[in-house]
């Protein structure tokens, strides 16, 4: 028995809490804060279905660096999900040859909730923070990383003078999110703001629609500097804004400092899938020093007819990618936008299954 305990909801930390890992020999798990868990309540409660995969891979730190060429799986909602769903589909996907998941961080679209890991005011929800450091140690244990993902309209924002806001909000999200994080090897990218491009007269990013002006920009890397860490740091970019160009965009919004590693989201039209090497190479070129991630290509789903691309568009960017000299592209895919009841894996459609079957063919 054990007394003076306060028993927590399992669905938080499921089979194990990743503070301690202390059982005494009647299966009951107690922690330095006289908090419990009932083993087998807990299984019964949470049943699991292992799906077998890679083992802990010791590359992780070395994953969006020179010389390596990382895939990566779009699953936004994956907080949203049960933990042993979430578990269940990053195993596939490492095991289909994935080694990278994006990850919204503050995932609140589409009428999805209970994927926000931080309020609007910046600070934790702290049962979905838990859930991200459980799926941060079960990616060390498949080999399987994280690009985390904020978006600027997440957060509370406050009109004021000069480039137009106080983000003190978003600022607090980045901070608290690279302290508890930032020295995990499986958290190897942080996008603070989706698509950040500028956007209306003299560069006045507006973060009550997702956007980030350079000054604004310099005051979240101020910040993300600030914060002991291995992941990168930056922000994503897409042709919308005052340009419609990627690397005028990014030349933009770089006014007064620079990202980490360059995260684009080029346009998507017919032949994409071609042209994402020769666009990443550009931007390269334009930024030296910095990789090129390709984040978030075309996908099907939700803006376009799911099916819409064939399967040869996304064999050209995975291929023209790693050929230019990305350190990473992603399938970029709706299947994971809402997780909460069906397995990202068995939401994929026909084209996007072919696509996971062939990846491991396609690159090296």
């Amino acid at each position: 028995t054990a007394k003076s305990c306060t028993f927590i909801d399992p669905g938080i930390d499921a089979n194990n809490d990743p503070q301690d890992y202390v059982w005494d020999k009647d299966g009951i798990h107690l922690n330095a804060h006289g908090t419990a868990f009932v083993a087998d309540l807990i299984e019964r409660a949470i049943p699991t279905s292992p799906i077998p995969g890679p083992g802990p891979s010791p590359s992780l730190d070395r994953q969006f660096t020179r010389g390596t060429f990382t895939p990566s799986i779009s699953l936004y909602g994956l907080l949203a999900a049960p933990l042993d769903r979430a578990k269940r589909d990053l195993s596939r996907f490492r095991a289909a040859g994935f080694g990278n998941a994006r990850v919204w961080i503050d995932w609140d679209y589409f009428g999805v909730t209970g994927a926000r890991a931080l309020d609007r005011d910046g600070n934790f929800v702290e049962p979905i923070a838990r859930k991200l450091d459980e799926l941060m140690l079960y990616g060390v244990t498949i080999g399987m990383s994280f690009d985390l993902t904020m978006h600027a309209a997440g957060y509370n924002a406050h009109p004021k003078g000069g480039e137009g806001y106080d983000i003190a909000e978003h600022k607090r999200a980045v901070k608290n999110t690279l302290s508890r994080w930032g020295l995990q090897s499986p958290f190897r990218i942080l996008d603070m703001a989706n698509e950040a491009e500028v956007r209306g007269q003299g560069g006045h990013g507006s973060p009550d629609t997702g956007h980030v002006s350079p000054g604004r920009f310099l005051e979240l890397m101020t910040v993300a500097r600030s914060v002991p860490r291995k992941c990168l740091v930056g922000v994503s970019i897409s042709p919308g804004g005052d340009y419609d160009d990627v690397i005028l965009n990014y030349k933009a919004i770089c006014r007064d400092t620079k990202p980490e590693i360059l995260l684009p989201h080029f346009g998507r039209k017919s032949g994409w899938g071609a042209k994402e090497g020769p666009q990443g190479a550009a931007l390269a070129k334009a930024f030296p020093g910095l990789f090129v991630h390709h984040q978030e290509p075309a996908r099907n789903g939700h803006s376009t007819q799911p099916g819409m691309w064939p399967v040869s568009e996304f064999e050209a960017a995975f291929k023209s990618t790693q050929a230019a000299g990305a350190v990473g592209c992603c399938l970029h895919t709706d299947a994971g936008f809402d997780m909460r009841e069906r397995d990202a894996w068995d939401q994929l459609d026909a084209v996007e299954r072919q696509v996971v079957d062939s990846l491991k063919s396609w690159i090296a």
